[in-house]
């Protein structure tokens, strides 16, 4: 029974397993539309208090930005863990990084967390047994090169198992790693090879005095590199630092 409808999105209500089923007809083209189209969707989850949910976000392409994954979270995830709702999937998006987004938003949330399959059948499986155990076989993912399109893009093949939770946790991570390499590289080469021995000593968790020591300097020199490399790499800790060194 279809329960709710906009030209973006869809819910359907199948009462016999309590569960709502929500289709992405088609993307929202801002975050404006998303918080409008997930606003009417909370009125509609709060009148029938579904227990589960399943997200079928095969045309969802909208990358959320990290304030409205935040918003989704104060006004449309806890609202419906509150209005009743145990468990819920997704099926995932054709773009990869905008379903990333999507699974980067319930990173730290103190609620039960979703999956993410790459078939409604195996979705719909995992939410209406009662079992918690795994769904479909247990492949051990891999990727292949499958050529260049017209325009010379690369093409790469993904095999994994129908739960791709795990998987588009590892693209965000290689996504996450990647930004941070570009962005932070030209900080790092702008460091003297004394400075960039004296921050590995300083992530290492030894002190300033000992690396004054070790360097054979005074520790008012050694302060003046740590102020420098600092500045230079616009951090403020040890923890930063070893952020740094463990990229370059």
């Amino acid at each position: 029974m279809i329960v709710h409808q906009t030209d973006y999105l869809e819910s359907l209500f199948e009462k016999p397993y309590d569960l709502f089923i929500q289709n992405w007809k088609k993307s929202p083209e801002t975050s404006e539309v998303f918080k409008r189209e997930m606003l009417k969707f909370v009125e509609t989850y709060k009148k029938y208090r579904p227990a589960k949910a399943l997200w079928l976000h095969q045309n969802f392409t909208l990358v959320l930005d990290k304030e409205t994954q935040k918003w989704a979270e104060e006004h449309v995830v806890y609202p419906c863990v509150k209005y009743g709702n145990q468990k819920f999937a997704f099926v995932v998006s054709k773009d990869v990084f905008s379903h990333v987004s999507v699974v980067d938003s319930f990173e730290g949330l103190n609620i039960r967390l979703p999956k993410h399959f790459t078939s409604e059948k195996e979705a719909l499986k995992w939410l209406i047994e009662d079992s918690d155990e795994e769904t479909g076989k247990n492949v051990e993912s891999s990727i292949y090169f499958e050529g260049l399109d017209e325009d010379g893009n690369m093409l790469l093949k993904v095999k994994t198992s129908s739960d791709a939770t795990n998987l588009l946790k590892l693209f965000g991570k290689a996504q996450k790693e990647d930004v941070f390499y570009n962005t932070n590289l030209t900080k790092f080469t702008s460091l003297t090879n004394r400075e960039k021995e004296i921050l590995l000593k300083y992530a290492s968790g030894i002190s300033m005095e000992d690396i004054a020591n070790y360097f054979n300097i005074s520790i008012y020199t050694a302060r003046t590199h740590w102020r420098n490399i600092k500045r230079k790499l616009a951090i403020d800790s040890s923890i930063e630092a070893v952020k740094f060194l463990s990229f370059f």
